[in-house]
């Protein structure tokens, strides 16, 4: 056989192997960005601080694969129990909340889910008036160098916003 029509051949396989290893996507569900929204709601009146976190369903229960080795479906929860523990837990250890420089204690309400994304709701006692809320929020930074966080802090109806790029991971809102 010619030598051209060997590398003909040669460049024809090779090109056949490439198409094959791209990449698609395996549904329509994933999504090329990594993108999660996390809420602070400060109501000095009720003395209460809420967090809310948003993040794309297949990234949290990836991650929550990864982190536990056991799938955790959080659209059809099979331990409904078993899934609000890794939620909190996930979510408690990624986001901290400051009030003033004083930690915030935050208790688990729940999760609510669609099939695109899962709110994360959680609730704490205000004490205090804050001048400054400081958010340490590394969601899904684990396994998504791509991730962004947004973070939007409510003290009663104003609000304030940022962006917060794998790996960075503070912010501070002065009131």
């Amino acid at each position: 056989m010619p030598l051209y029509i060997w590398c003909v051949k040669v460049v024809k396989i090779l090109l056949l192997l490439l198409a094959f290893s791209v990449r698609l996507p395996a549904n329509a569900a994933e999504h090329p960005f990594y993108v999660s929204i996390t809420e602070i709601h400060i109501k000095p009146s009720q003395q209460l601080v809420q967090l809310s976190c948003r993040m794309f369903t297949d990234d949290l229960e990836d991650a929550l694969r990864r982190l536990n080795g056991v799938p955790a479906d959080l659209l059809v929860p099979k331990d409904e129990a078993t899934v609000n523990a890794l939620l909190n837990a996930y979510v408690q250890a990624r986001v901290q909340v400051q009030v003033n420089g004083v930690p915030q204690q935050l208790q688990f309400i729940g999760y609510e889910s669609d099939e695109e994304a899962v709110w994360v709701h959680f609730e704490g006692k205000l004490t205090e008036t804050p001048g400054r809320v400081d958010i340490n929020n590394s969601l899904l930074f684990d396994f998504l160098p791509g991730q962004t966080n947004m973070v939007h802090c409510y003290l009663d109806e104003k609000r304030q916003s940022t962006k917060l790029d794998c790996p960075e991971r503070k912010a501070a809102f002065q009131w």
